[in-house]
């Protein structure tokens, strides 16, 4: 027999926390997305997922449409709070890839994402996560400076050598300091 979510027989149904929410892999999903943004903050977000089929075969391509419908799970579970275009990225040419929408979190908690892919001919396929907002994140926020970091300097032979292993070092580019 097949299990499915926590050691449950695979035609189970998945825990609910929000109705309508699965709270682990559904088994009767039609695609499984791969939530791959590690950090999601309230704010502007850059949100990356990918896309498998059930015996986890990756489906994210150019020729496959995905429209990303996102939901304040603590406020209305059946309403979307946004909407957005996924737009596919090769992450290994011609290989690989996943999609990224620009998203905007009103605040902290529970969120789910609805991902609709669409492909010629092909009927429209559903899939539903649910992933957690933070109010901030451990990473600069999108559109935020660059942490200074102040770099060691060198302005001869022997100042360079010091800091670098490379063999044929450009001077320039030991004279400034990234902060």
């Amino acid at each position: 027999q097949r299990l499915g979510y926590a050691g449950r027989p695979a035609s189970a149904s998945p825990a609910v926390g929000f109705p309508g929410w699965p709270s682990g892999p559904d088994p009767d999903a039609q695609m499984v997305p791969i939530i791959v943004s590690s950090e999601r903050a309230v704010g502007s977000n850059r949100f990356l997922f990918a896309l498998t089929d059930t015996a986890n075969t990756p489906i994210a391509s150019p020729d496959l449409a995905t429209t990303a419908r996102f939901y304040d799970l603590t406020s209305d579970p059946a309403t979307p709070v946004s909407e957005a275009t996924g737009t596919f990225i090769w992450t290994v040419p011609d290989e690989l890839g996943l999609y990224h929408a620009a998203v905007d979190f009103t605040r902290a908690g529970p969120w789910g994402v609805e991902i609709v892919a669409s492909a010629a001919g092909q009927p429209d396929r559903t899939a539903r996560a649910v992933f957690d907002v933070r109010e901030a994140t451990t990473t600069p926020a999108i559109g935020a400076a660059a942490p200074a970091s102040d770099t060691p300097t060198a302005s001869d032979a022997a100042g360079i050598a010091a800091i670098s292993t490379d063999q044929q070092p450009q001077a320039a580019f030991y004279r400034s300091s990234v902060k």
